[in-house]
């Protein structure tokens, strides 16, 4: 059974009385986030960078989710060049840069064209 919104999930009233909370002033139907109020602070730091990074991507999602698959991509790349460089057939000295850089415009270009193509 789910819970309507106006009620309490069994789950959370398990674990003592937690409210969810709708952040601003979306609702979860209309693609709001939501967050659990457990009473404690929120002043964690990833926290915030989190909730900074969403409110980004809310604001600007092509360049926010462009710059995110670059950089995931660039750094996946160097650890792939890291691999490489462990069994010896690494085919540069060192790491090269040009091709973490041309991996990562690959995320770059990407990453936008999904948002349309899945409309996401």
């Amino acid at each position: 059974m789910v819970p309507r919104p106006d009620e309490k999930s069994p789950l959370l009233l398990a674990h003592g009385d937690t409210d969810i909370k709708n952040e601003g002033e979306d609702s979860l139907a209309s693609g709001g986030r939501s967050r659990i109020d457990n009473g404690e602070p929120d002043d964690e730091p990833s926290s915030s960078l989190w909730t900074h990074y969403n409110d980004l991507l809310d604001k600007n999602p092509l360049i926010v989710k462009g710059v995110t698959a670059f950089l995931i991509l660039g750094l996946g790349d160097m650890g792939g060049q890291a691999v490489e460089h462990l069994r010896g057939t690494a085919a540069v000295n060192g790491v090269d840069w040009m091709r973490t850089i041309r991996f990562g415009m690959m995320g770059l270009v990407g990453a936008p064209w999904a948002h349309y193509y899945f409309s996401f």
